[in-house]
């Protein structure tokens, strides 16, 4: 059985219960059945952990299941750790950010410290996100500036994340939180094809129907 704990006598309640969003308290739950819970329950969910390493260790386990789990990392204190400050941060919550105004997520896992803060409204993500797409027009002028409107730097060659370059009829951006850069290849206005690539020699790694590219 996937989910072990759907066989439990009072489980058929507990999902009734969310499934018609009725409010909902759960006690004295242990560890593993949290997973079971969120795992199995339908709809959107948040989970909420003490901290940040819980929360990427639930996430983690969301995804053993089959989940579409994303982590929301707390924003950085530049003030406190100023010296050790990196941009990696405000990437990965940009991109999560990006994944939550257009729902594609299952499962949101941060602290309960993310609670607490302020972010910037979905609408705004919403307006500094693209999407590559196969048969999509852009006007490569206006891309580039996008993509700069949206912090990404113009080099001549992508090497790592926040780099995007543009030569000829090809655009190159490497997302904020993605492994590998994307290359966007255009037949005048129009996108012929999208596909990942080895930052090191360029060779194709997959061929993708369409890209999000978050700001």
């Amino acid at each position: 059985m996937k989910f072990p704990f759907l066989a439990l006598e009072n489980f058929p309640q507990l999902h009734d219960a969310v499934s018609g969003y009725k409010k909902t308290s759960l006690y004295s739950v242990c560890e593993g059945a949290k997973i079971h819970i969120a795992a199995s329950v339908p709809g959107k969910k948040l989970f909420v952990a003490s901290d940040l390493l819980l929360a990427k260790k639930y996430a983690s386990e969301l995804k053993s299941y089959g989940v579409d789990a994303l982590v929301f990392p707390a924003r950085e204190d530049v003030l406190l750790y100023r010296k050790s400050y990196s941009s990696a941060t405000d990437m990965a919550r940009a991109s999560a950010l990006s994944k939550i105004a257009r729902r594609d997520f299952d499962v949101i896992c941060c602290s309960a410290e993310n609670l607490l803060e302020r972010i910037t409204s979905l609408d705004v993500i919403s307006d500094y996100t693209l999407c590559a797409e196969e048969g999509k027009t852009f006007n490569l002028a206006l891309l580039s500036e996008k993509l700069s409107e949206m912090g990404y730097k113009r080099t001549e060659q992508v090497y790592e994340a926040g780099d995007f370059s543009v030569r000829g009829d090809i655009v190159d951006v490497f997302a904020a939180d993605e492994e590998n850069p994307v290359r966007i290849s255009f037949f005048d206005n129009e996108i012929e094809s999208v596909h990942t690539f080895n930052v090191a020699d360029g060779s194709k790694i997959k061929s993708l129907k369409r890209f999000w590219i978050p700001p």
